[in-house]
Parts: structure tokens; sequence; C-alpha cells
């Protein structure tokens, strides 16, 4: 069956069980998104899909280790990310699952949004992601890196209140200063990336240097840091306060906090590392 196919046999109620469960595809924060889960599955199911010969192939984590689910399914798109292009195509694919499971429809529904949710949850806000990141970098190569980054352009009243609410979710325990300044912002984007104690110090860098230019003509900033290993904070603090002097105005209003994880998931995860989120706004 196609994609648009299962996603006709599935309520909302049917998916929220295995969204919860799933990580994203960005930043393994699936079970703080419902809500942008809930406007991706809104437009989805307005959609009108696109026919297509391609299909797209779901597989089981290569990782042993792996502490996702037994349901958990990742996508693939012949060579491409399901992020990275039209979704009107993606529902007129044939989804395949893995060899020898039976899924539910909603589990492969679900399993497919997880993996589209990597640069937002609107294909809009999917296209303005990619466009930014491709004018830096000139290429996907980006999506190695997990850099999760959305654009809230004249965003609503809720769509404030529904991100501010997520960041207090994700760092939990932050008292975080002129937080309400959010809500008379015309112009948002935010940035979140991880950085695992197993991967180089260069990864860092890297996620660092794939931020949009752009970043810089925003005046308001507010970067929260999550760490569970205070000696891989310190290692990284010190590329981080460089990254902020070359890279934003040196009049921005700058607010940086960083503290040890309070956040439940944190405790289950195996690895140590340092989570960072940008909120900028003008």
């Amino acid at each position: 069956m196609t994609f648009k196919e299962l996603l006709d046999l599935c309520r909302w109620e049917d998916l929220e069980d295995f969204l919860y469960e799933f990580p994203d595809a960005g930043m393994g924060e699936g079970r703080w998104k419902m809500e942008g889960f809930h406007r991706m599955y809104d437009e989805l199911c307005r959609m009108a899909p696109k026919a297509s010969k391609r299909k797209i192939r779901l597989r089981k984590p290569k990782d042993k280790d792996c502490d996702y689910p037994a349901l958990f399914t990742q996508p693939t798109a012949n060579a491409g990310y399901l992020s990275a292009c039209s979704w009107a195509g993606y529902l007129g694919q044939e989804i395949v699952p893995p060899k020898g499971m039976e899924l539910p429809p909603a589990a492969l529904v679900a399993a497919c949004m997880c993996a589209m949710s990597e640069f937002g949850h609107t294909e809009q806000e999917c296209d303005e992601t990619c466009n930014r990141l491709v004018e830096h970098t000139g290429e996907y190569s980006f999506a190695r890196y997990d850099l999760d980054l959305d654009v809230y352009e004249n965003p609503t009243h809720s769509t404030k209140r529904r991100l501010m609410q997520w960041i207090q979710d994700l760092h939990a325990g932050f008292d975080i200063p002129a937080w309400s300044d959010i809500l008379t912002l015309s112009h948002i984007c935010s940035i979140s990336l991880q950085h695992d104690s197993w991967e180089t110090q260069d990864g860092f860098s890297k996620q660092l240097g794939l931020i949009p230019k752009q970043l810089c003509e925003y005046r308001k900033f507010w970067m929260l840091v999550n760490y569970t290993d205070l000696a891989l904070w310190n290692t990284d603090q010190k590329l981080f306060q460089d990254w902020v002097k070359k890279c934003l105005h040196p009049q921005a209003e700058i607010y940086i906090l960083a503290q040890k994880s309070q956040n439940e998931w944190d405790r289950i995860l195996p690895s140590k590392h340092v989570r960072l989120t940008i909120v900028a706004g003008k």
C-alpha cells in the first residue's frame, strides 16, 4: 500500500502511542513534539498524493545496542532523506515494511512521519530549513550532524506558546530570563544540536559551522545547555564561546544558561552528551 493509503486507515489516536515512543530523525526528541506531529498529520491528510514508482523501504536499526522500541523502523527513500523531498511525492510511494515484521498501518505511518520531521513539522518549515542550510553548505551533508533548525515567520501566539513549552520541557529546571519576550517577536529561529561523548570534537565544531550566517541578523538570543558530563561541556564551552564572539552581533542581547540535565529522558540515554538549544528572535 502507498503512504497515503496507509495514512487514510489511521486516526490521530492510532498514531499517538507510536509517535510518542519513536525518536524523530533530527534530535531524538519525538516524545516532546506531539503537537508538531499533530500539525504534520493534519497537513498530510489534506494533501493529495503524487503518483510515483519509487518506494519507501523500512528497515530495523543496525545498531545492536539500540534502545529504541522493538517496532522502531527507519525509512529510507532510495538514497535520499525523507525530510528533503516533496511530501506529496512520498504520499504516492509504496511503503515496504522490514522483512519478517508484520506492522500495523499506524506503525508504518508513524515511522515515516518521524523521518520526515527532521527539518520541521510542515512542508513549508522543511523547505525553509533546507533552503537556508543549502545556502550555507551547498549540499545536504548537514543531515549527518543532527542539526535541528526551525524558522518561524510571523508565528501565531499559540505557535509561540507551543515553542516556549517544548523548550521548557526539553530543558527542565531552567529559570529562563525574559522568556515572555518571545511573545513579542515576529521572527523566531530555533536551533538544537547535540554532542555525544563517542563523537569527535570535530563533530561539534561542524555542527556550529552549519548554523546559517543569517542568524547574525537577530538581536535577541536564549542559549540553553543541558549536559550529563561536565568535562565534555567544559571542552565544548570554549568552542561555543568562540562561535558566539565570531558570529553574533556585538550589541545582541544574549542569555546563556548551562546546567546538568534534570531531564528524565537524559537519564535513560546510555551515552554522555551536551545538548544545546538556541532560540533567536527579532
